[in-house]
């Protein structure tokens, strides 16, 4: 009996672990069969497009040629359209965050998320709780967060950048202002703002002076900072510098304008956030300190009245 109990429980862990890896090949296996019904399906569609040289009804050697010709032509442009797709998906993620990393290298991370760690992070969670209720759950969370977690954190990043550029821009107008007044052109200004502001304003500014020099026009730089940026501001900022640039405004007049109504969305965001500030602290205040008010105030009076009823 002991033999067979020690021998038991030395089979424990192996059973243990049976079960995830069992779990992680059924899940490659149904990936690999889905993987190899689409790419199946693909091949299919182009064959039935082409009509290479399987298919009876070309006679002629010419015409099957230019078919086998529009068939690879066809796999071609769809496999680019899907990657030049996933591209612009990828810099549309890249470009808020300040492109933290390169495309190529987000693509190797998304990969490595998707196929390296949910795995062990599901397998993980499936060792740790077994087959339980909250197994299933912890492992259904890992499978359907970790592959989210590179976009979350260049979303998180994107925000953070729009919200300094919030700040910053009122004070990047009005040093614009100043120095178009004082007669320099809106790329000479802008070179000024980009060598004295050492924030993401400069930062911006630079590439968007950057994309002037290298011989695009106003629009398409603006349209760029846009397209970088998150922030409310900086869209009105570029809209109306296109519609200045395109009407032949004064962009002074315009400029101080465009300053005074980014002061005052500033100011006017600082005062929400401050009506906000109550709400916030109200859950800190009910939780933490007044439970502990009431214990500092009112231990004394228990304890008296204890005093009291233990002399009757």
């Amino acid at each position: 009996m002991i033999a067979f109990a020690t021998a038991t429980t030395a089979a424990a862990p192996h059973t243990n672990i049976i079960a995830p890896l069992l779990a992680f090949v059924v899940v490659l296996v149904i990936t690999l069969a889905i993987g190899a019904r689409f790419t199946g399906r693909s091949r299919f569609v182009r064959q039935r497009l082409g009509m290479t040289d399987d298919d009876p009804a070309t006679p002629q050697s010419g015409a099957r040629e230019r078919r086998r010709f529009l068939s690879k032509l066809t796999g071609r442009l769809s496999s680019r359209r899907v990657r030049e797709s996933a591209r612009a998906k990828a810099l549309a993620l890249l470009e808020p965050a300040g492109m933290p990393m390169t495309v190529e290298r987000y693509f190797t991370i998304r990969t490595i998320l998707i196929f390296v760690a949910t795995p062990l992070f599901a397998l993980l969670m499936l060792r740790s709780f077994g087959l339980s209720l909250i197994g299933v759950a912890a492992t259904a969370m890992m499978v359907l967060v970790t592959p989210r977690l590179l976009g979350i954190y260049l979303k998180r990043l994107a925000k953070t950048r729009a919200q300094a550029m919030e700040r910053h821009l009122p004070d990047a107008l009005d040093l614009i202002v100043v120095c178009v007044e004082g007669g320099l052109s809106l790329q000479a200004a802008l070179l000024q703002v980009a060598n004295r502001f050492r924030n993401i304003a400069g930062q911006e500014f630079r590439l968007v002076l950057d994309d002037l020099n290298a011989g695009l026009p106003v629009r398409d730089a603006f349209l760029g900072l846009g397209r970088r940026s998150q922030a409310d501001s900086v869209g009105i900022f570029c809209s109306t510098v296109i519609q200045a640039d395109k009407v032949g405004m004064s962009i002074g007049s315009t400029m101080r304008g465009l300053a005074e109504t980014m002061r005052t969305r500033r100011r006017q965001n600082a005062e929400e956030r401050a009506r906000k500030a109550p709400i916030k602290m109200m859950p800190v205040l009910v939780i933490f300190m007044l439970p502990t008010l009431f214990v500092i105030i009112l231990t004394p009076a228990v304890l008296q009245l204890m005093q009291v009823l233990g002399r009757k």
